[in-house]
């Protein structure tokens, strides 16, 4: 399962460049929740935001530079037909770190993928919409129950996925 993620670099609005800049003109914390802030989508809870603002302030400088650097630099583009298992990516309509445009080239260049899109949320719509996310999720993996039943004549336990 690949939530929020992106095949090559992150979306304009944390751009490595712009990212550092701020975490040397207003510090980590500072840098980070703003990041935070631009995660959500727009009807996300309130005491959600803060709890990621205070989880992501916690995060070194060294660390929150080289995560920054190393997202913004990675392209798997090329492999992704590589991978050879069922997968589910998973984005919110709202997510602007990871676009919902970079999920569509993850299903478009995974062979045996599935593309969910949930309204209404942003970066983390396994915290922003968690019904939605788990009936997604559920609904994959009995997919992928299924399919293996049928070809092997036995299930695949959850704790196999």
């Amino acid at each position: 399962m690949l939530v929020g993620a992106t095949p090559h670099g992150l979306g304009a609005d944390v751009n490595v460049d712009n990212v550092l800049k701020a975490i040397d003109d207003l510090g980590v914390v500072q840098a980070s929740q703003n990041v935070i802030e631009r995660s959500f989508g727009r009807t996300a809870r309130r005491d959600l935001v803060e709890f990621a603002r205070h989880e992501v302030a916690q995060t070194p400088a060294f660390v929150a530079r080289e995560a920054i650097a190393s997202l913004n630099a990675s392209d798997s583009r090329a492999n992704l037909h590589d991978i050879g298992v069922p997968t589910l990516v998973v984005v919110g309509t709202e997510d602007i770190i990871t676009p919902p445009g970079e999920s569509v080239v993850l299903a478009e260049g995974i062979p045996e993928s599935r593309l969910e899109v949930i309204a209404d949320a942003g970066h983390f719509p396994m915290l922003e919409q968690p019904q939605v996310f788990n009936h997604v999720l559920d609904s994959f993996l009995k997919d992928c129950d299924s399919r293996f039943s049928r070809s092997s004549g036995t299930g695949l336990s959850r704790q196999t996925v």
